[in-house]
């Protein structure tokens, strides 16, 4: 869900995978860029991130709030992840330089590489 103009299903398997120590967001990016970038060829949220910081608290009714902040990704400012109880979620993405973005899915635990 863009700032600006419509929402629009996704049918691809896009996603966000957070480790230990990776964060690998491959999203697409629908929105208003309040700069022009150069030879850009894919996603501004189409990256990966080994350094970074986040926090997590209770949301007030049920499930929690992940707070994801890359020090190594200029454009991205935070990921705003709200992960309810039964497995839904919601996140919102604030860049620096382009509108502000939404997402909705779910959380699935990570299959075990054997």
């Amino acid at each position: 869900m863009p700032l600006r103009g419509q929402y629009r299903n996704l049918t691809s398997s896009y996603d966000v995978k957070v480790t230990k120590d990776t964060l690998r967001s491959y999203l697409p990016y629908f929105g208003r860029a309040f700069s022009a970038v150069y030879n850009e060829t894919k996603s501004v949220l189409d990256f990966k991130s080994t350094n970074f910081s986040y926090t997590v608290s209770r949301h007030k009714k049920s499930g929690w709030d992940i707070v994801i902040v890359p020090k190594d990704n200029s454009d991205v400012q935070k990921y705003f992840f709200t992960v309810y109880d039964n497995g839904a979620a919601t996140l919102n993405v604030t860049c620096t330089s382009r509108d502000a973005i939404s997402f909705n899915g779910i959380v699935a635990q990570r299959k075990s590489k054997r």
